[in-house]
């Protein structure tokens, strides 16, 4: 805990520069994402991730069983 808290202060206090450099917001061409759209995104993320967990899951599961483990 002690380490982790010192890199903490590390990267956010004492080396703020080096770890957050300077950036613009978004390009100057394209106007930023409205609430609706970033929704839309942000749900099928959710359910591309779902989808990939399942997968995930049931490799893992045909694994298990046909190396015998329970």
């Amino acid at each position: 805990m002690l380490s982790y808290g010192a890199g903490l202060l590390f990267s956010l206090k004492t080396h703020r520069d080096l770890f957050n450099p300077p950036h613009d917001d978004f390009d100057e061409d394209s106007p930023p994402w409205s609430v609706r759209k970033s929704v839309i995104v942000l749900a099928i993320a959710g359910v591309a991730v779902g989808v990939m967990s399942e997968i995930l899951v049931g490799s893992i599961s045909e694994a298990s069983d046909s190396i015998g483990a329970e």
